[in-house]
């Protein structure tokens, strides 16, 4: 049985304190001590602290001291901030789809917390591939090559290069600003013979009670693959493809259309517009961009009398710009564009653009528009005059299988 302690009172080499203390009786219970029968103060241990209710208590008591077999919190997902020149001729490889660039998020006005001093439009983060992708420069320092592992299990996983002569400062350029200018991409001859058959489609179709046209002003033409093969290199057309290839993904499809202003007519002039209005406000988190990737091939001269291209820098990624439909209007920060035959512009299908009225001795204004989009979009529009013969059936039997995944086959 364990004996009490007692306290005895100072021993023979005591020295007393400048001030009188009392006997311990007579203090107050001091921590870990209480009193007991006769006053005399017992030591009692502390008591241990109370462990709190396990956590983990669906886990057997010999494992719950091992961190690995707790269940954890989720992370906290902290959401990304997501906010021209010339180009070169470009190469693709069959060879993951990276994860696409979104453009920001930003509430009516914009956040200033994501821009820096004096920036417009939300700046995006430098383009580089995301995932499993790796980017790297060719031997020669003349191509940028970018290693896709496509996320298909039934595949295995496969892989594809893409390499193109676009700097990444061309494409962060595209990606921050929206468009990419690129020049002398198709020599004068070549964008003579496309023009002749633009011109050819527009008087065959101009009199079709389904044609998209405004009688002796312009006309739009819907798919040209089905209607002419002079239209069928271009399925294979560099470096859009290559540059498309690297910010969409290495699987994508083809549609090409094309516009015809006519020659001598005043006025002639598209209104401020985008090609994908599509984007809700607030934007739902599982909200999918429509993320497309358009070419302006122009095959004439375009000068101040045709009118030249208006664009709104940035405008893509801005949720909040909401402009009257027919607006002509100038608009702050706008560029103005002017081409020369077999000259192009990539544009993100969602930036605000027009183009200036033209004027009277305005001469023809035809442009070529290939729109790259992911090979899992697939949208039939249902608007202008039908092929008779649609010459991609036949295109597609006969092809390669990136003819046709070019021509939008598509399996999951």
């Amino acid at each position: 049985m364990r004996r009490r302690r007692e306290v005895h009172g100072p021993g023979p080499h005591h020295r007393p304190r400048p001030h009188a203390v009392p006997p311990i009786r007579d203090r107050l219970v001091l921590r870990g001590q209480r009193r007991r029968g006769r006053g005399h103060p017992v030591h009692i241990p502390r008591r241990r602290p109370r462990r709190p209710v396990h956590r983990h208590l669906d886990l057997r008591r010999r494992d719950r001291g091992r961190p690995e077999l707790r269940r954890r919190r989720p992370l906290a997902v902290r959401q990304p901030e997501r906010g021209p020149g010339a180009a070169g001729a470009g190469t693709d490889r069959l060879a993951g789809v990276p994860r696409p660039v979104l453009p920001a998020r930003r509430a009516p006005g914009g956040d200033p917390r994501r821009r820096p001093a004096g920036a417009g439009p939300d700046v995006p983060p430098r383009f580089r591939p995301r995932g499993g992708g790796r980017m790297r420069r060719s031997d020669d320092g003349r191509h940028l090559s970018t290693e896709f592992v496509i996320n298909d299990q039934a595949a295995g996983y496969p892989r594809r290069t893409v390499e193109t002569t676009a700097t990444p400062e061309e494409l962060d350029g595209l990606v921050g600003s929206g468009y990419l200018v690129l020049r002398g991409v198709l020599d004068r001859e070549t964008a003579g013979a496309l023009a002749e058959a633009v011109l050819r489609l527009a008087e065959s179709e101009a009199d079709r009670p389904e044609a998209e046209s405004l009688p002796g002003d312009s006309i739009y033409i819907r798919s040209l693959l089905d209607k002419d093969p002079v239209f069928h290199p271009l399925l294979r057309f560099e470096p859009p493809l290559s540059i498309a290839r690297t910010l969409l993904g290495p699987q994508v499809w083809i549609d090409l259309e094309a516009r015809l202003n006519h020659a001598g007519r005043p006025g002639v002039s598209v209104p401020w517009h985008a090609h994908l209005p599509v984007i809700p406000d607030p934007v739902p988190a599982l909200f999918s961009h429509p993320h497309q990737i358009h070419c302006l091939l122009y095959l004439d001269h375009i000068t101040e009398r045709e009118g030249a291209l208006c664009l709104i820098p940035g405008s893509h990624s801005r949720g909040d710009l909401r402009i009257p439909l027919g607006d002509q209007s100038d608009r702050p920060g706008q560029v103005e564009l002017y081409f020369e035959p077999g000259d192009a512009v990539l544009i993100h299908a969602n930036l605000w653009h027009r183009t200036v009225p033209s004027k009277a001795d305005a001469g023809y204004r035809r442009l070529l528009l290939l729109g790259f989009v992911p090979s899992w979009v697939r949208s039939d529009v249902g608007r202008g005059v039908a092929a008779e013969r649609p010459l991609t059936v036949e295109l597609a039997r006969s092809g390669d299988a990136e003819t046709r995944e070019l021509l939008g086959e598509f399996q999951w």
